[in-house]
């Protein structure tokens, strides 16, 4: 009784824990473009102009709404975070979480810990809202994929498919084909091994349903492939992603390397540990055969997807997070099967406890104290615009604790002290968005 009262609250305070960190978390970065919450445009004018010049991805449509409304960030926020973490445990346990059932409760809480403490990015991808619509959000949509193929092919299931509508299924492919550049192929890529693989040893297609939502995916990246915005982008970096020489590739591939040394540390170390002790246990990990599929199916997407990163001429966290996502599944995986011990387990459940208490209790300190420098930020260019064209402040953002650390990072996109500069006649694109909502004419700090 008194695990279930702990797991219990400890569900309601990290969620209301989301609420409130996605409430306080500061202005940052391309949010300054919707500082002007009451001048809305028409959410289908204003996507067609960005399929057209400027980001033709699908969700950006839904980033356009939900920033320019604090209260629909805070209630998206808790959305994503419960269905991110609800669709691994799709993947992991094979259904969704009951969360009637304190078993489940105790999983959704432990995976959940296990996944946070290995992300050092969790912040932006889950409370920054032009990240958590534009990237968490498809990263939902491609897991419930790689779920689906993997429950037909692999758990040879045909009834799960089964219940949706081809309307509902080709809706769903395209919108997962128009969502990214990246992940598409690679899912694409999944398809269509695992259909001619079946086609070869079944002497048959698969499930109709299944091809329908193969080739919606198609269609849908199809139409991202060749908006008009991705020429627009081609043209102001002068550069196609065809075009990367092989040097240039080698340095993208080890630029991820650093990535992964950089903002996942205890990733890699865990990742050592685990490959070891799996070698060490493979006796009693080899009679879950479909485990081991499932993990190989897994690391080839890995591969792929890093692979196709690669080619992106910038490579920054949220391209990794799909591999990311998939190397901390397969690690979860593989010391569910070596560890038994149930003395063992309650010892890492406590810890999985402590930490989401403590982290989430930061996240919400570090995101209202931004927020409070931010405010504070706003409101001096508030008022002083009343008087001069011309804004000095005496300082810029600073969102970051200094006590905290790396541990700002984990919170926080960036601290911003690079938004406001000293030079007035030189413009960020933070900057160009203040002068225009506050119809001044320049600004800068002391």
């Amino acid at each position: 009784m008194k695990t279930k009262i702990i797991a219990y609250f400890l569900l309601f305070f990290i969620n209301t824990a989301v609420a409130l960190s996605c409430y306080y978390y500061p202005v940052t970065r391309d949010q300054f473009f919707y500082l002007d919450k009451h001048n809305l445009i028409n959410p289908f004018t204003e996507y067609y102009n960005a399929y057209l010049y400027s980001n033709p991805r699908i969700n950006q449509f839904f980033t356009n709404i939900i920033s320019r409304t604090k209260w629909v960030e805070v209630v998206f926020g808790i959305i994503i975070f419960n269905s991110f973490f609800s669709i691994l445990f799709l993947n992991i346990y094979r259904r969704l979480p009951r969360f009637s059932e304190i078993t489940d409760v105790g999983r959704f809480l432990i995976f959940t810990a296990f996944f946070i403490f290995l992300i050092n990015y969790f912040g932006e991808m889950f409370y920054y809202t032009p990240f958590n619509t534009n990237y968490t959000l498809s990263h939902v949509f491609y897991l419930f994929y790689i779920f689906i193929l993997t429950d037909y092919y692999q758990d040879k299931n045909e009834d799960f498919i089964g219940k949706f509508p081809p309307l509902f299924i080709i809706i769903l492919g395209i919108y997962i084909g128009m969502s990214n550049e990246h992940i598409p192929p690679v899912l694409l890529a999944f398809s269509f091994f695992a259909a001619a693989f079946y086609t070869l040893k079944n002497k048959k297609l698969p499930n109709y349903k299944v091809i329908t939502l193969n080739l919606s995916l198609f269609v849908g990246y199809l139409i991202l492939f060749f908006a008009p915005a991705n020429k627009v982008k081609e043209k102001m970096v002068n550069k196609s992603p065809f075009e990367i020489s092989l040097k240039e590739y080698g340095y993208n591939i080890m630029t991820i390397f650093k990535s992964y040394y950089y903002y996942n540390a205890e990733l890699i170390v865990l990742s050592v540990i685990v490959m070891i002790l799996a070698v060490l246990y493979f006796k009693k990990i080899k009679t879950h055969q479909k485990i081991i599929g499932r993990i190989l199916i897994y690391l080839a997407l890995i591969v792929f997807s890093l692979a196709i990163v690669g080619l992106s001429p910038l490579i920054g966290t949220r391209l990794l997070f799909f591999s990311t996502i998939l190397i901390i599944i397969v690690m979860y995986e593989l010391i569910r099967r070596i560890i038994n011990n149930l003395y063992v387990k309650k010892i890492l459940s406590g810890m999985a406890f402590v930490w989401l208490l403590i982290f989430f209790s930061v996240s919400i300190f570090a995101t209202f104290t931004a927020n409070k420098n931010s405010e504070r930020v706003l409101q001096e260019i508030t008022k002083k615009s009343n008087s001069t064209k011309d804004v000095v402040l005496k300082q810029g953002f600073q969102y970051f604790i200094p006590e905290l650390g790396k541990f700002n990072r984990k919170i926080l996109l960036e601290n911003g002290d690079v938004y406001i500069d000293k030079n007035p006649a030189h413009n960020t694109s933070q900057e160009q968005n203040i002068i225009y909502y506050y119809r001044i004419k320049s600004i800068s700090h002391k």
